[in-house]
């Protein structure tokens, strides 16, 4: 019987994009039925209405997710706006039997407190928090295929936590600088003034620049990595690391820089290695060689990450390369990579092809 699927929030970008991914897949495995798409704005509209790039999908109408026999869906996914997910995922959590894979932020931080300070109001359902899994599928894939509620990671925190993950205890941490670019569709379809065409093309320009929100998830998987390794102090802390987000005039794909200073007796080309073994069972993450570094268009459309670990001009410096596609591995390929791990496939079912070029 094939796996019935539902996606709240389908016409969104997050949405939209998982739907291409789940047509993909659907057309090489036939393994899923899509069986309920959700939309609070335009319920009753055919999705190619709204997206004209759907037509023919032999696809539900839009519904209100009110409306959905949750009871007859077996993985639905949330790609709603942060803090309006808590309290449906609440509503859904009573059908026993249902996965959830959530895109909002709503789940992915366990300190509550945390939650409040970086989202600026109290979590809605603090009883739910304890049962979401954090899911970066490279990293938590045990804990992923046991749980039924998904938390996916953020772009930017996908991004620069594979780069920094593997290295967490061969630098310091107090040295580390994120400088990470973002296409344009990490901030959503909605209407924003400093988002139109002439805002935007031909410009480039840092934003959030005293603290983005992603910066508590990065911080928080350094502490689950660091305690992994038995190296976190005490008082359960980690230095703070420095993040700096930036908009870029194309439509996908998140580029980060990172430079630390490594610790004494360490090396690039040990980092290299370090990193290349953190990875060898990985079928998206490809540490390149030395003289290599990523470029968007290698991962445009895919769910790989791209990573180069390079000298630096300072002595005992070094820095790392990590590029990925933000509606894929930043969103909506990653969830269906959850997907499959949460229903002990393999990882890579329903994806092929390479970047879309040109």
């Amino acid at each position: 019987m094939p796996c019935r699927v539902a996606i709240l929030g389908a016409s969104g970008y997050t949405g939209s994009e998982l739907l291409r991914c789940l047509l993909l897949r659907r057309s090489v495995a036939d393994d899923i039925e899509i069986v309920a798409l959700t939309s609070s704005r335009r319920a009753g509209c055919q999705l190619s209405e709204v997206l004209p790039q759907f037509s023919g999908a032999g696809l539900p109408a839009l519904s209100l997710w009110e409306d959905v026999d949750w009871g007859a869906v077996d993985v639905a996914f949330c790609a709603l706006p942060h803090g309006t997910t808590q309290e449906v995922i609440a509503k859904l959590w009573r059908h026993e039997g249902l996965k959830i894979v959530d895109l909002s932020a709503d789940f992915r931080l366990h300190d509550l407190a945390m939650y409040e300070r970086w989202y600026g109001k109290a979590h809605a359902t603090p009883a739910l928090q304890p049962h979401a899994c954090y899911g970066l599928s490279e990293w938590n894939k045990d804990r992923i295929a046991k749980s039924r509620l998904i938390a996916n990671p953020g772009c930017y925190a996908t991004a620069c936590q594979l780069s920094l993950l593997p290295v967490a205890d061969r630098v310091e941490l107090g040295t580390v600088f994120m400088s990470a670019a973002s296409g344009v569709s990490g901030a959503g379809r909605s209407l924003r003034e400093d988002l139109l065409y002439c805002e935007m093309n031909e410009n480039f320009r840092p934003y959030a620049t005293g603290g983005h929100r992603h910066i508590a998830e990065i911080e928080q998987g350094l502490r689950w990595r660091l305690k992994e390794l038995d190296k976190l102090e005490a008082d359960g802390k980690v230095s703070s690391v420095s993040f700096v987000p930036h908009l870029l005039p194309l439509d996908r794909g998140i580029m980060v820089t990172l430079s630390a200073k490594m610790l004494g007796g360490e090396s690039v080309d040990g980092l290299r290695r370090v990193m290349t073994e953190a990875y060898r069972g990985s079928v998206f993450v490809e540490v390149l060689g030395e003289g290599e570094v990523p470029s968007l268009k290698r991962v445009r459309g895919t769910n790989n990450c791209l990573l180069a670990v390079c000298e630096d001009r300072r002595d005992g410096w070094v820095v790392i390369f990590s590029a990925i596609d933000n509606l894929m591995k930043g969103a909506g390929g990653q969830a269906l990579q959850n997907m499959n791990i949460v229903l002990g496939m393999e990882e890579e079912t329903g994806f092929g092809g390479g970047a879309l070029l040109p």
